[in-house]
């Protein structure tokens, strides 16, 4: 089966390093390297997100799955902590929140997913505080 995709991919970090945002990670020499680990891309034609392991040596993905989205996702957001993921439904007009599993990548719906947006919404966008 074909799977015709609007393709955006979005990579999550295993460390997350805030030294590029000016923050320091405390402690003494060099932090954790970014290494990717996972991907996730918003399928519009099927209403779904394809998700994906990332070889962190070569930046090869490998599928490993889908999760239903609502109709029409258009963008895929992950917050600062790589814990949660927001998919923005355009045709739907609300977004898609999902956990996102550590070790594995799955995403799985939040409850009371998905929540009412304004009309047509085509990206989400989250925000963390510096602590």
């Amino acid at each position: 089966m074909i799977r015709k995709t609007r393709f955006y991919i979005f990579i999550i970090f295993s460390a997350l390093s805030l030294s590029a945002c000016g923050v320091s990670s405390g402690g003494g020499g060099g932090g954790a390297a970014n290494v990717p680990r996972f991907a996730y891309t918003a399928n519009q034609n099927d209403d779904s997100v394809s998700m994906y392991t990332v070889n962190a040596s070569t930046g090869q993905l490998r599928h490993h799955g889908y999760v239903a989205a609502g109709n029409g996702p258009a963008s895929v957001t992950v917050d600062a902590a790589g814990k949660f993921a927001y998919l923005a439904n355009w045709n739907s007009n609300n977004v898609s929140a999902y956990t996102i599993n550590a070790s594995t990548g799955v995403l799985t719906a939040v409850t009371g997913s998905p929540f009412t947006a304004e009309s047509w919404p085509i990206s989400v966008t989250t925000t963390y505080a510096i602590q």
